[in-house]
């Protein structure tokens, strides 16, 4: 305990020691005076630990005080706003996808402002999108570590915002630059770390692999357990983990990795027993490596690190020897680089862990249930009784200990996240142990990663569906505002008091002596299921069952997907074929609707129709056709030089996909009795048209017994009078409303030759645009009352379902999309 306490003051000091205005004379002196006395009580055979404390703490303040002195940062900050630049540097860091953008950390070289090139070594977060040159010299992954660019761009201070404050997110990092969207040229490749170039290739592949094999978002929340990878979450599903308090089931945090050691140690317990410490070397084995495939950051090296002193002073067999080892292993690190007391990941490293080793074991006495079971069958239960109560007692434990750093740094707690954390964190061992079977066997093949893959699913959906209930629950969680740092220190305070004063001992009541009773007087079977195999069998019946209600129904469906400002209809025909028309402008927001409408063990497509290369058509097809085996595409190609329309056909060549080039009075039949009539585009449609890329989408009608659907993509007002001159069959039940209802589309004349029943404008809140224009909606108001109107903006996915005579309209609560 002696080396405890010498740790806190010494962290004390460090703190105290990066606050500004501090004399360092002052401290000197302060430092030299506490040496003296300690050296003058030794001398005196007097107690000497209160001077030691005093020098511990004088020391913290020297050593937070000379680091500001010492550290010597390059920065750019003098050409903040200094107009359009050319910098010249290496990608330090792996690259993370945002959407349409890629975002990383750029190493700086030399820079240019005139006709010279300054020398740098700066560092400058850049969020870019790739050049259509990039997309041609690369088939995917465009930004890559180690990659050598010219970047052409304005220099910025970072931005702050109200309830983030991204400036000294990034200042922590030693980054006071950023750049947005710059021109990006690709110089060379291959000039980082060997390391990390092969550690960054395995971490991307096998994010790959789990997108083939899981669908949406399972298929992201994976990536986040296992490689620490969110940028795919949705952000509906994100707010649930934030407001459910179980966030740290993704973050890479140390409470992350204190809870995931946790499970492991209870896994390798009831696998190996205790016998002989074996029981260590798995979780050992597994921390390191899950800091290596999530990108060996700071942040999980220094929990690694802590897990890793905390499980030897479980193999050393004293319990006591954990906490002391624990504060060592900080106070080097504070010493090494002291400014690392002041990170979030470190604090909640060292208090997550510090929990699981002080709060663990009492809340498990507290929990076990006593007396001994009299057969094999009560030994069976007796063991998962404890191995449940060492699950809750590790989730209790870290979360207790955290609580304060959360509410102080976050200034927000979850009234819901304990229950929250203890439903949902029994399968978190089996997703992160099927996700990690998955992702390996896909790197042999798909084939034999797919069926892995449901199992994936099967538990990561349990998490996923516990996490959004709890988060419906009224004041799930509630905003603190600032918290004043002496309510954290006191918090802890009390802590300590209650642990040194009043240790939790085990309190059985009534109801754990009953159960206790019923174990003890095990089961008439003489042969307890193994639960190896109870499982399989467990999670097979749950699949087969949610495979049964995935199966066709006999009707069409048509799904208008509320992919924000852009196009995604999804068809899926009476007998089971799948049709997706256009991807919206989300790279990853048509993934995301068909993993929640497709059956969970299907990853193709029959056919995919993209009505013209826009980047609100085509984005989303891209991630689509990348993880989705597609039978045919339907398009008209055109010269039209975006990176997603060029990501588009590359995809499509390596994948050898067949192609119909669309043309009018085409037909394609499908099964069940529905086809499909290709309306437009002519061979003379593109000539004399004001907007050739609008004007030559892809005009298909759906036709299903006595009902069809009119799907107009993008065109205008001069395609939209010449097929009415033309006579084509355009009377139909629905029509999908052309163009996002811009003032350019939904002519009367048209609008009358279509009288349709139900009228689907797909389109984003607040659009730029101004979509949809007063003129259209009073066009369309003169065939249709408004409640026959339906607004992906407002209503959310419109699905409408029929059987070839009647049909019915499904709209889901609306989900923000930009």
């Amino acid at each position: 305990m002696t080396l405890v306490i010498l740790a806190v003051a010494w962290f004390s000091g460090v703190y105290l020691g990066l606050q500004p205005g501090l004399s360092l004379v002052a401290l000197a002196l302060f430092a030299l005076s506490a040496l003296l006395l300690t050296w003058l009580l030794r001398a005196n055979k007097s107690l000497v630990f209160p001077a030691l404390l005093l020098l511990s703490f004088a020391l913290g303040v020297a050593r937070g005080q000379l680091i500001t002195d010492s550290k010597d940062v390059p920065d750019l900050r003098s050409y903040h706003g200094q107009g359009v630049l050319e910098v010249k540097g290496l990608i330090v860091s792996d690259p993370e996808r945002r959407g349409s953008a890629t975002r990383f950390v750029f190493q700086a070289s030399s820079l240019r402002t005139g006709d010279d090139w300054a020398p740098t070594s700066a560092e400058v977060m850049v969020t870019a999108m790739e050049s259509s040159a990039l997309v041609r010299q690369r088939s995917d992954l465009y930004f890559r570590y180690g990659d050598e660019f010219l970047l052409i761009g304005s220099l910025e201070e970072p931005p702050t915002f109200p309830e983030f404050d991204y400036r000294d997110y990034l200042a922590r990092q030693g980054i006071d630059t950023v750049m947005s969207f710059p021109q990006v040229i690709l110089l060379a490749e291959g000039k980082g770390s060997y390391f990390y170039t092969r550690l960054y290739q395995v971490r991307q592949a096998l994010a790959h692999s789990l997108n083939r094999s899981v669908p949406e978002p399972q298929a992201s929340v994976q990536q986040a357990l296992l490689l620490g990878l969110r940028k795919g979450l949705p952000k509906e599903l994100n707010q649930a983990f934030i407001l459910t308090g179980t966030s740290h089931i993704l973050a890479i945090s140390g409470l992350h990795v204190g809870i995931l050691l946790g499970m492991v140690l209870v896994f390798s317990e009831g696998l190996l027993g205790r016998r002989r410490q074996l029981y260590i070397l798995l979780p050992f084995v597994f921390v390191w490596l899950y800091a290596l495939v999530t990108g060996m950051s700071l942040s999980v090296t220094r929990a690694a690190i802590m897990a890793s002193v905390y499980l030897v002073g479980r193999t050393l067999g004293r319990p006591g020897s954990v906490l002391p080892s624990l504060a060592l292993a900080a106070a080097i690190m504070v010493g090494l680089e002291p400014q690392v007391i002041l990170d979030v990941s470190f604090q909640l490293s060292f208090a997550a862990v510090a929990g699981i080793a002080l709060l663990g074991p009492p809340i498990r006495s507290w929990l076990t249930l006593p007396g001994e079971p009299k057969d094999q069958a009560g030994e069976g239960l007796y063991k998962g009784v404890a191995l449940l109560a060492e699950t809750i007692s590790i989730t209790i434990a870290a979360t207790v200990a955290t609580l304060p750093i959360i509410a102080f740094q976050f200034h927000r707690i979850s009234l819901v996240g304990v229950p929250a954390t203890l439903v949902s964190l029994p399968l978190v061992p089996a997703a992160l142990l099927t996700g990690a079977i998955t992702a390996l066997a896909g790197l042999f093949h798909p084939i034999i990663a797919q069926p892995l893959g449901w199992l994936a699913w099967l538990s990561t959906a349990y998490m996923t569906q516990v996490v959004q209930l709890f988060s419906l629950l009224p004041h799930a969680s509630i905003e603190l505002g600032n918290v004043a740092p002496v309510l954290v220190w006191g918090y802890y305070g009390l802590l300590a008091l209650i642990l040194l004063r009043a240790p939790l001992k085990r309190v059985p009541d009534y109801l754990t002596q009953r159960l206790a009773a019923l174990i003890g007087r095990g089961v008439t079977s003489q042969r307890a299921v193994p639960w190896w195999l109870l499982a399989p069998a467990v999670a097979a019946a749950f699949l087969a069952w949610f495979a049964v209600f995935s199966l066709p129904d006999g009707q069409l469906r048509v799904t208008f997907l509320d992919v924000g400002q852009g196009d995604a209809i999804f068809v899926v025909t009476p007998v089971g074929q799948q049709i997706l028309v256009d991807g919206g402008p989300d790279p990853l927001g048509a993934v995301r609707a068909l993993g929640e409408r497709m059956p969970f063990w299907d990853r193709s497509l029959d056919m995919v129709v993209l009505t013209h290369p826009h980047e609100d058509h085509v984005n989303g097809l891209v991630e689509v056709i990348r993880r989705y085996k597609v039978g045919q595409i339907i398009e008209r190609q055109t010269l039209y030089d975006t990176p997603s329309y060029q990501a588009w056909h590359e995809l499509i060549q390596l994948k050898g996909i067949p192609v119909l080039q669309a043309e009018a009075y085409q037909l394609v039949a499908l099964d069940g009795g529905v086809y499909l009539q290709v309306l437009s585009p002519g061979p003379h449609l593109l000539e004399g048209t004001s907007s050739d890329v609008n004007n030559g989408s892809v005009v298909v009608r759906l036709v299903y017994g006595e009902v069809s659907f009119l799907l107009t993509g993008d065109i205008q007002s001069e395609v939209e009078g010449m097929l009415v001159s033309q006579n084509m069959p355009l009377r139909s039940t629905v029509l999908k409303v052309a163009h996002h209802g811009s003032r350019g589309s939904s002519s009367p004349g048209f609008l009358k030759a279509v009288n349709p029943s139900i009228a689907v404008i797909s389109l984003g809140t607040d659009n730029r645009f101004g979509h949809p224009h007063a003129e259209a909606l009073e066009a369309l108001h003169q065939i249709l009352p408004e409640e026959m109107i339906f607004y992906t903006n407002k209503e959310g996915t419109v699905q409408l379902i029929t059987d070839g005579k009647r049909l019915k309209v499904a709209a889901q609560v609306r989900k923000a999309h930009p």
